[in-house]
């Protein structure tokens, strides 16, 4: 047998500067910042998007893209600032990445995850906002590994054990601690509604211009329907987090510290941590009134114990684009590439979200 090569690390790195130095560019380009956008007379002003001062857009709106999403709850992260009274958001996700997780004799992940997630919020008071949101996906054997396997020879991060399996393949095999082998084909891929999750968010700081805003949050996820072959098995999951966001200038940038406790410490024969925690960190660029660039990244804590790369901190980067269309609604897309640890994300994941949410609340003037 041919041995393993690692993929060169230093490829990687040339990507992310080459998507920092893209979105620099970019920002150049769109020049000073544009003055507020004068209506024509009849014509509604345009409200700012986010209730707080300290938030511009807002940080990408996705969790992360580790396949070890399957054991326990996904938060996506969030604008840090709370509905008005009254208002509406509703919001759709769509995730779609490809995994080759090779762990040896211990395990191997070779498929495709499209992953779409559905929530609604409702402002209570100016400053506290419920959400119900659900999630839906389907794990097949997908058509991105051409792609892939073209980008790595391109440059130069080649994985020889990627090109060794076969194109298009659904395999999930995992070795439990008694010896034994549990593996799922083909013939188990297909749709899975995965889970409901339900959020409070709270302000506890609304922020101003020169001032940053701080939102706690708390989510649980309650499981729902039968356990399906090579899916998350059940549990109910609890999370808690703080983000925060700060204006400087024609920036904006954020954070985020969370930690999610898992209900079930058992999964398909894994021995899971209870807990896992997660700092997230953005920086967008207002290159319009309506239009931003977003940079960000997030770092994960392990998930299990004994049990290869997923033993170890995940590390992702995202560059994407947030745009206005109109008063209502806000579209993102973003592309998400794993970073010094491989074997524990998507080898590439692309994100697209569109939030509409009520013009007012009660009491809006």
């Amino acid at each position: 047998m041919t041995p393993a090569v690692t993929p060169p690390r230093r490829p990687r790195w040339a990507i992310l500067a080459a998507a920092l130095l893209l979105a620099g560019a970019l920002a150049q380009a769109a020049g000073p910042e544009a003055p507020a956008e004068v209506p024509a007379v009849g014509d509604p002003v345009l409200e700012p998007w986010s209730t707080s001062p300290a938030v511009g857009l807002g940080p990408l709106t996705q969790g992360s893209q580790s396949p070890a999403t399957m054991f326990h709850l996904d938060h996506p992260f969030g604008t840090p600032a709370t509905l008005r009274e009254g208002q509406w958001a509703v919001q759709e996700q769509i995730d779609w990445a490809n995994y080759f997780c090779d762990g040896g004799d211990r395990y191997l992940l070779d498929y495709e995850s499209l992953r779409f997630r559905l929530g609604v919020a409702y402002g209570v008071t100016d400053r506290t906002q419920v959400g119900i949101a659900s999630s839906t996906s389907y794990q097949g054997g997908g058509i991105l590994d051409g792609f892939i396997e073209w980008f790595e020879r391109s440059v130069g991060a080649i994985n020889h054990d990627r090109l060794r399996a076969p194109r298009g393949r659904y395999l999930f095999r995992v070795r439990n601690r008694d010896g034994s082998i549990l593996e799922y084909g083909g013939q188990d891929s297909g749709w899975h509604v995965e889970h409901v999750a339900f959020e409070v968010k709270h302000q506890l700081l609304e922020g101003s211009e020169t001032t940053p805003s701080l939102v706690a949050s708390g989510i649980v996820k309650l499981p729902v329907g039968n356990q399906v072959a090579g899916r998350p098995d059940g549990g109910v999951d609890v999370g808690a987090r703080l983000d925060t966001g700060w204006r400087l200038g024609r920036f904006n940038l954020y954070g985020s510290l969370g930690v999610v406790a898992f209900g079930n410490s058992d999964s398909h024969g894994i021995d899971l941590l209870r807990y896992q925690p997660s700092v997230m960190s953005a920086v967008e660029y207002r290159a319009t009134p309506r239009t931003s660039l977003v940079v960000q990244g997030l770092l994960s804590g392990p998930v299990a114990r004994h049990f290869g790369d997923f033993s170890d901190r995940t590390v992702e980067f995202a560059v994407g684009v947030k745009h206005r269309v109109g008063r209502d609604l806000l579209l993102e897309t973003s592309v998400v590439e794993n970073l010094m640890v491989y074997g524990n994300s998507a080898d590439v994941a692309f994100h697209a979200g569109l939030t509409w949410r009520s013009a007012k609340g009660r009491g809006w003037k």
